[in-house]
């Protein structure tokens, strides 16, 4: 499906109001475009749409504004992955103290995912002074950094 096809759906959707399902490859740029169009709608409307993305393949490398060398910059890509857990920190402490209360000693049990895919963030490191940021993450079912 082109993009000019899924813009054309994207606007019929916004008239109406109704809920948009897509569900197809897009490019980086456009999903952003999408993304960005859906937040500057005026408020009030009750329309809601989900953007499910099968594949989306993003280069290994992006030029971005580093806000410490103050200008745009080659940025490497890569996916942020959470880390392990402290479990002296206040929180976990706390999880294993009070949280299990009325269930014989074990965790409370955990409900199911109602989503289907994950949000995944992509961690952009410059390649002149080396800082980090973490980009905002996208709802993916599967996320391919081109390698060539």
């Amino acid at each position: 499906m082109s993009e000019e096809r899924l813009l054309d759906i994207w606007r019929i959707g916004k008239e109406s109001r109704e809920p948009v399902v897509l569900t197809t490859k897009l490019t980086p740029h456009f999903a952003q475009k999408m993304r960005n169009s859906y937040k500057s709608r005026p408020s009030g409307k009750d329309f809601t749409v989900l953007i499910v993305v099968n594949k989306m393949k993003i280069p290994p490398e992006i030029d971005t504004y580093c806000s410490k060398c103050n200008k745009y910059t080659p940025d490497t890509v890569s996916v942020y992955k959470a880390v392990k857990r402290r479990s002296l920190a206040r929180g976990e402490r706390h999880h294993e103290r009070v949280d299990r209360h009325g269930y014989g000693g074990s965790k409370a049990p955990v409900a199911k995912p109602v989503k289907t895919t994950k949000k995944i963030a992509l961690k952009l490191k410059c390649r002149t002074c080396g800082r980090t940021i973490v980009r905002e993450g996208l709802r993916i079912k599967k996320l391919e950094i081109k390698v060539g």
